[in-house]
Parts: C-alpha cells; structure tokens; sequence
C-alpha cells in the first residue's frame, strides 16, 4: 500500500548545490584554486622553526621562531651578489683577505651548533667559515668576492657566532657606515640594511677586530633596502625569482561575479616597501579593468583600487596605518555604483560610474603579472559574489581570536590616535605591536569612540554627557561611541575606558560621587547587554600641566 503511493509522479528537479562564496586557507598547502610559480628555489622556515630549501614553482608556507603560522610567503625577484659558497663551504675560494698576518681564515665543522640555531637543513654538512683574529694586533679583513657593481641601497646579511667575550668582535662594511657585531653570541642573523655604497667596486667586507672570532655562514648580498630570506650560493652570485600566487580564469567559478561581490584577505607585512604594493588584485590581464587593494607607498594606508577601461573609478585610502609584523585583515565590496574598503575599523566608500570587464583573474600578493609584490606572507582569501554591505564585510574580516579594542571616554583616550606631542598614532600603533608581535595570527584592531570634554554624568555636562541618570538613558557622546562602532564594522572584544576629567569639576556640585559611580557602572552594564560580557580596562588619568580644577 505504502509503496504505491507516488507511482506515475515526475519526481522532484535535483539542482547542485551553488557556492556563493569560497574561503582559500593558505598557511599550510595550496587549494586546488590556486595555482603557483616561482621560477627557483627558495628558502623558508618550517614548522619546526628550521630553515630548508625549497625547489622551483614550490609555494612556501613560512612560520616565525614560536612555530606560529605566518602564511604564504611573498617576495620580489632578487639576486645574491656574493659569488663564495655561503652554505656548505669547501674552501675559503671566493674570500680574499688582508689586514693583520696573525688573522686566519679556515673550514670548520660546526654541525652541533648548527643544528641548535635550525640550520641544518641548510647547511647540511655542518662546515662554516671561521675568521680567527685571536692573535692580532690590528684589524683582520675579509672581501666575499661579488661586487656591488652601482650605488644604490644595499643590505649585507649573514649567519654569525663568536665565543669571542663580550663587546665587539666584527664590522659588516660596504663602503659607508659599518655594523658594529658583538660577541658572546649563538649563531644568529645579523643585517645591516639600505646601505649605499661609496663605489660601484664595494663587496661585502667584514672587519674582525684585534683578538676575536668569528664564524659565519649563508651570507647575503643584494640591491635592496631590507634582508630578504636567505639566498643559498654556491661559488656564484644566485637569483631568487618572485613568488606568485594567482588563481587563473576566477571568472569561471559560480562563487565569483565581477558584476558585484566581495575580496577579503587576511595577511601580514615582514616589511613596508617604499613602492605600492598590492595585497591581491582582480584584473583582466593589464592594469586597464581592475579591482584590488593596495599599499600606499608612502603613508602605508591601504587604497582601494579599481579601474574600468583604464579609466581609475576608485583609488581612495582609509586611515588604517600598517604596521610591520601583525596580522592585518581588509577588505572590498562592490557593485555597479560603489565600493568599498575596509581594515583596521576604518572604512571608505566611494561611487563609481562604470564596473571594470572581463575580470578572468586574481593576483594574490602582487598585481597584474606579479609585479608590484608585497613583501610578507597571505594567510586567508575569501571570496563572494554577495552583494553585501559595510557592516556585513566587516564581520567577515573578524575572527572570535582576534581583539578589537573599543577606545571609550574623553580626550584622554584620543591620545592613543592622535598624540599631542607628535600629532600621530603612536599610542595606536604600540599597542597594536606589542599584541601582535605575540598573537602572530590575530588581528589586533583599535577604533577610537571616546568623545573630547565629555562627562559620564548629564548632570555634569548637560549638551556631552555618555548618561542621565534621570531617565536612564544613553547621552549623546555615548550615541557617538556606537555609531563609531557601527561605522568601523566591528565587535569589540575589550574597551579601553579613560574618563572622569570633566565630571571633577562638578563632583560635590552638581554631581555627587555616588551619581558618578553609578553613571559608570549603567555606561558599562549597557555596553555588556550590547556587545557581550567583555572586559573593561580603565586607563588612570595622566600628568597634565595644563589642568585646573574648575571647583568641584
């Protein structure tokens, strides 16, 4: 009986099921999405905190020295212009040296130390370059063979140890200013950065003083501002190619429409270059139709970017300052009308007239091609074809491990975003980096709500007050807080509290202690009902030459 029922019904339409959106994890192997290249090898620290070599068109997923994620590791193209054997040495050849007759440069086996510093996977014979000066007078010079060959910046890096005692045992010189090295030290890396020498014929030079040592290994030279990550030579000046991460033809997955959607990606700077560097870029094969993100070269804010047949539509920045080291997590939205950025709780909107065409794909780190790279690393993409708003990208870029700091009360909290002293985001940015450079995967965002000669009580200020007691009501500097909040995109974990100037003046006047405390205790209470049961730091108030007590 049962079974006859339905006999002679169409059955139901089967649809697959359509993604409208992808999240590409990229911290510790490729998506099938994601295709990669690298024209050489490479180095990268692994996840037990040791250097390694990787081969051509290998993606490297880089880790710092507490085994913390840092993603996929991005940099330019560069040459090491050092021509000796800076890992695995066979000989002294490729070193010329002068100086003291008691100076002495020699192979030797090093393997246990070696292997205590991570670099055995590198330096996989255990053998090193040992300058022994411990019977000279007067300096002991060493000149790695490879020249400098122009004036422009350049960064000297190596490997060094010295069992020598402490104070100084070496010099790292290119003609210019020297590095000055102590001793004492476990092998460690030593850069001496952005350096320009005074002619086209300088080498890397080490100068070993009187009565010291030193043993190095895997030095560096190259035409850059910074140390990049170790380029292995061996008897030759070596190159590293860009890393290039890219997805071809995006515009064949049903999760991306150029029509209007969303790109987020989360992503830390090793350094900031002082050229534009892109974060990601949709763009059609050329600069002419493009969406993306990018680093302003000068003041590190981001800027949103697009162009529509090579007309520019949107190139606006927010006021999110990057900083080095710490996760920063951005974002863009569009449609047929406007766009979008966000990062760090700054948020900009602008309007567009024409969408960019034929979007086929995104460049991951870099631009068009792979030029215009970042230097650091990707950890997470995400991807849509929603239709979403500010608020709905803003809780898309928020994870429930990373902290938000909510900055509430009066002027005395604005001194974190804008210093008296220097008028920038000193307070900020500290802030950001002492938390970040410890929570490595986390964002760590500060959004400033306070309200400057405000009061926690209407009784204390009628027109900038956070709460009247009367009616048990928010008052309109609390309005502000919100709407700062609603405006940054953003939930906070914690709220940074410094108020109470303005109400002393009116304590035992107008307001009573008792009105103050509980003024206080509604603010926070009704702060907890809003965002959740958070803590409250409350920042003592600070020494202020300035300051006069009106009477209260």
């Amino acid at each position: 009986m049962l079974m006859s029922i339905g006999r002679g019904l169409s059955p139901a339409t089967s649809k697959p099921y359509q993604a409208s959106s992808k999240k590409l994890y990229l911290t510790a192997n490729l998506p099938s999405e994601v295709a990669f290249e690298r024209a050489s090898p490479a180095t990268v620290t692994n996840n037990n905190g040791k250097l390694t070599e990787v081969t051509n068109n290998q993606p490297r997923f880089n880790h710092d020295g507490y085994g913390n994620r840092l993603g996929l590791m991005i940099e330019p193209a560069l040459s090491n212009k050092c021509k000796n054997h800076n890992v695995n040495p066979i000989d002294t050849s490729g070193i010329i040296t002068s100086g003291d007759a008691n100076g002495v440069l020699s192979i030797v086996n090093d393997t246990t130390e070696i292997a205590n510093a991570g670099l055995d996977l590198l330096c996989t014979n255990g053998n090193v370059y040992k300058a022994d000066n411990t019977l000279g007078t007067t300096s002991f010079t060493l000149y790695i063979d490879g020249k400098v060959g122009n004036t422009n910046p350049h960064t000297l890096s190596a490997y060094v140890r010295s069992p020598s005692s402490t104070g100084r045992v070496c010099r790292f010189y290119v003609g210019g200013g020297t590095m000055n090295i102590d001793g004492d030290q476990a092998w460690q890396r030593y850069a001496y950065e952005n350096e320009a020498p005074n002619s086209t014929g300088r080498k890397f030079t080490i100068i070993v003083d009187p009565g010291k040592e030193l043993y190095f290994i895997l030095n560096q030279l190259e035409e850059y501002p910074i140390a990049t990550s170790v380029i292995p030579i061996r008897g030759a000046a070596a190159d590293r190619k860009a890393d290039r991460p890219y997805i071809a033809n995006i515009d064949q997955y049903e999760w991306f429409d150029s029509a209007q959607g969303y790109f987020t990606c989360r992503y830390n700077l090793t350094e900031l270059l002082s050229s534009d560097s892109y974060i990601g870029v949709l763009h059609d094969g050329s600069s002419a139709n493009t969406i993306g993100l990018r680093m302003d070269a000068s003041t590190h804010v981001l800027r949103g970017y697009m162009r529509s047949s090579s007309s520019s539509q949107f190139t606006n920045a927010n006021t999110d300052v990057h900083i080095p080291n710490i996760c920063h997590v951005a974002g863009m939205r569009w449609d047929n009308a406007e766009t979008s950025i966000i990062s760090g709780g700054s948020v900009k909107t602008g309007t567009i007239s024409t969408l960019p065409v034929t979007l086929n794909r995104l460049e991951i780190g870099a631009r068009n091609g792979g030029s215009s790279p970042i230097h650091g690393h990707i950890q997470e993409i995400e991807i849509g074809k929603f239709n979403i708003n500010v608020a709905s990208l803003g809780i898309r870029l928020q994870k429930p491990s990373d902290i938000i700091v909510a900055a509430g009360g009066q002027s005395l909290i604005r001194g974190h975003f804008v210093s008296n002293e220097t008028g920038n985001e000193d307070g900020k940015q500290e802030h950001r980096s002492v938390i970040g450079n410890k929570l490595r995967e986390n964002s760590v965002v500060l959004v400033d709500g306070s309200s400057g000669a405000s009061a926690a009580c209407k009784t204390s200020n009628s027109t900038n007050y956070w709460w009247d007691l009367a009616t048990s009501s928010r008052g309109p500097a609390f309005d502000s807080f919100v709407q700062s909040i609603n405006d940054a995109a953003i939930m906070p974990t914690y709220i940074l509290w410094g108020q109470g100037e303005d109400d002393s003046h009116q304590i035992g006047i107008n307001t009573s202690k008792s009105d103050y405390k509980q003024a206080l205790e509604a603010i926070f209470t009704t702060m907890r009902t809003t965002y959740g049961d958070m803590p409250f730091f409350i920042q003592r108030i600070g020494r202020r030459s300035s300051f006069s007590n009106a009477g209260g």
